[in-house]
């Protein structure tokens, strides 16, 4: 398997993206059109299309992690022991009605407090200037 961090730090370094909270909004705008085309695949394209969208939208998710110094690796460790402590007093996952997976009494939240670097100032635009994007946007 591919490491999908060294992936990512390569592009960052031929690509000489820029890091840091104050770069951050490129960033969630490249996740918000990717989950935007990835959502029109799901119901409108093939799977091949969906694939291709969905590891689009990994990739920009690893390029936001990178751009802001998180250890990605160890966030996903951390949510996976969260997710598997999940499980009901009997061992076995709890599910609501529909299917979906619930929190079972022993959950334990993950802390990756310590992970995110919080000394650099915070300079991104205001939630309520955040524009929805969509296809209708057209970003290629």
């Amino acid at each position: 398997m591919n490491d999908l961090i060294a992936q990512g730090k390569e592009f960052r370094k031929v690509y000489g993206c820029l890091d840091g909270k104050t770069h951050r909004n490129l960033q969630k705008t490249l996740i918000d059109e990717e989950w935007s085309e990835f959502h029109e695949a799901f119901y409108f394209e093939s799977e091949d299309d969906q694939l291709k969208e969905l590891g689009d939208l990994v990739y920009v998710c690893i390029q936001y992690a990178l751009s802001q110094g998180w250890d990605l690796n160890e966030a996903m460790d951390r949510i996976h022991k969260s997710n598997m402590s999940k499980l009901g007093p009997d061992g076995k996952p709890v599910k609501r009605f529909d299917g979906k997976l619930i929190k079972g009494p022993n959950y334990q939240p993950p802390d990756l407090s310590d992970l995110v670097n919080k000394s650099e100032e915070d300079e991104s635009y205001p939630i309520k200037d955040h524009i929805i994007l969509t296809k209708a946007h057209n970003f290629e």
